[in-house]
Protein backbone atom coordinates (compact mmCIF):
# COMPACT_ATOMS: atom_id res chain seq x y z
CA UNK A 1 0.00 0.00 0.00
CA UNK A 2 1.41 3.39 -1.00
CA UNK A 3 1.79 6.09 1.61
CA UNK A 4 1.00 9.62 0.54
CA UNK A 5 1.73 12.81 2.36
CA UNK A 6 -0.27 15.99 1.93
CA UNK A 7 1.36 19.38 1.60
CA UNK A 8 0.54 21.37 4.76
CA UNK A 9 -0.38 25.06 4.77
CA UNK A 10 2.97 26.00 6.34
CA UNK A 11 4.98 24.41 3.51
CA UNK A 12 6.90 26.92 1.33
CA UNK A 13 5.45 25.26 -1.79
CA UNK A 14 2.07 26.88 -1.08
CA UNK A 15 3.52 30.38 -1.45
CA UNK A 16 2.99 32.48 -4.56
CA UNK A 17 5.42 35.30 -5.30
CA UNK A 18 4.65 37.82 -8.01
CA UNK A 19 7.14 40.52 -8.93
CA UNK A 20 5.80 43.76 -10.38
CA UNK A 21 8.32 45.89 -12.28
CA UNK A 22 7.78 49.60 -11.75
CA UNK A 23 9.28 52.28 -13.96
CA UNK A 24 11.93 54.24 -12.08
CA UNK A 25 12.42 51.60 -9.37
CA UNK A 26 15.49 49.40 -9.28
CA UNK A 27 13.69 46.57 -7.48
CA UNK A 28 10.23 45.32 -8.41
CA UNK A 29 7.33 45.41 -6.00
CA UNK A 30 6.67 41.99 -4.52
CA UNK A 31 3.37 40.28 -3.73
CA UNK A 32 3.92 37.10 -1.70
CA UNK A 33 1.02 35.18 -0.22
CA UNK A 34 -0.18 31.65 0.34
CA UNK A 35 -2.15 30.14 -2.50
CA UNK A 36 -5.84 30.98 -2.33
CA UNK A 37 -6.92 27.58 -1.01
CA UNK A 38 -4.36 27.75 1.81
CA UNK A 39 -5.60 31.04 3.23
CA UNK A 40 -7.21 30.71 6.68
CA UNK A 41 -10.90 29.90 6.44
CA UNK A 42 -11.82 32.99 8.47
CA UNK A 43 -10.08 35.22 5.91
CA UNK A 44 -12.00 33.56 3.08
CA UNK A 45 -15.26 34.06 5.01
CA UNK A 46 -14.39 37.72 5.64
CA UNK A 47 -13.60 38.17 1.96
CA UNK A 48 -16.93 36.62 0.95
CA UNK A 49 -18.68 39.04 3.30
CA UNK A 50 -16.74 41.91 1.72
CA UNK A 51 -17.87 40.79 -1.74
CA UNK A 52 -21.48 40.50 -0.63
CA UNK A 53 -21.46 44.03 0.74
CA UNK A 54 -20.00 45.45 -2.50
CA UNK A 55 -22.49 43.83 -4.87
CA UNK A 56 -25.89 45.36 -5.52
CA UNK A 57 -28.41 42.64 -4.61
CA UNK A 58 -30.88 43.82 -7.26
CA UNK A 59 -28.49 43.83 -10.21
CA UNK A 60 -25.86 41.36 -9.03
CA UNK A 61 -23.23 43.85 -10.21
CA UNK A 62 -20.63 45.86 -8.37
CA UNK A 63 -21.91 48.96 -6.63
CA UNK A 64 -21.54 52.02 -8.82
CA UNK A 65 -18.00 53.32 -9.08
CA UNK A 66 -16.31 50.11 -7.91
CA UNK A 67 -13.81 48.31 -10.12
CA UNK A 68 -12.93 44.61 -10.01
CA UNK A 69 -9.30 45.23 -9.06
CA UNK A 70 -10.30 47.60 -6.31
CA UNK A 71 -12.85 45.16 -4.94
CA UNK A 72 -10.81 41.99 -5.23
CA UNK A 73 -7.08 42.50 -4.77
CA UNK A 74 -7.21 45.69 -2.71
CA UNK A 75 -9.05 43.89 0.09
CA UNK A 76 -6.26 41.31 0.22
CA UNK A 77 -3.58 44.01 0.07
CA UNK A 78 -5.24 45.63 3.09
CA UNK A 79 -5.60 42.32 4.92
CA UNK A 80 -2.35 40.46 4.24
CA UNK A 81 0.76 41.77 5.93
CA UNK A 82 2.74 42.62 2.78
CA UNK A 83 5.71 45.02 2.89
CA UNK A 84 4.82 46.51 -0.54
CA UNK A 85 1.03 46.67 0.02
CA UNK A 86 0.76 50.47 -0.07
CA UNK A 87 2.77 50.70 -3.29
CA UNK A 88 0.88 47.79 -4.87
CA UNK A 89 -2.40 49.62 -4.20
CA UNK A 90 -1.08 52.54 -6.28
CA UNK A 91 -0.88 50.36 -9.40
CA UNK A 92 -3.43 50.92 -12.14
CA UNK A 93 -6.67 48.95 -12.11
CA UNK A 94 -5.33 46.90 -15.03
CA UNK A 95 -2.15 46.03 -13.15
CA UNK A 96 -4.08 45.11 -10.00
CA UNK A 97 -6.44 42.97 -12.10
CA UNK A 98 -3.38 41.14 -13.47
CA UNK A 99 -2.07 40.64 -9.94
CA UNK A 100 -5.41 39.13 -8.90
CA UNK A 101 -5.62 36.89 -11.97
CA UNK A 102 -2.04 35.61 -11.59
CA UNK A 103 -2.53 34.86 -7.89
CA UNK A 104 -5.77 33.00 -8.63
CA UNK A 105 -4.25 31.15 -11.60
CA UNK A 106 -1.33 29.96 -9.45
CA UNK A 107 -3.90 28.38 -7.14
CA UNK A 108 -5.16 26.27 -10.05
CA UNK A 109 -1.73 24.76 -10.81
CA UNK A 110 -0.86 21.49 -9.08
CA UNK A 111 1.57 22.08 -6.25
CA UNK A 112 5.13 21.68 -7.46
CA UNK A 113 4.31 22.47 -11.11
CA UNK A 114 4.89 26.22 -11.00
CA UNK A 115 8.41 27.35 -11.84
CA UNK A 116 10.16 30.59 -11.10
CA UNK A 117 10.67 32.69 -14.20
Amino acid sequence: MATRQLIPAHDPRVMVTIEVPVEGRKKPLVFTAKRWEFQPEQLIDDFQEHLSSAIDPETGKLAEGRKDGELLIDWWLDTLDLPDADELKKLTIGERNQLWMIWRAESEIDLGESEAS
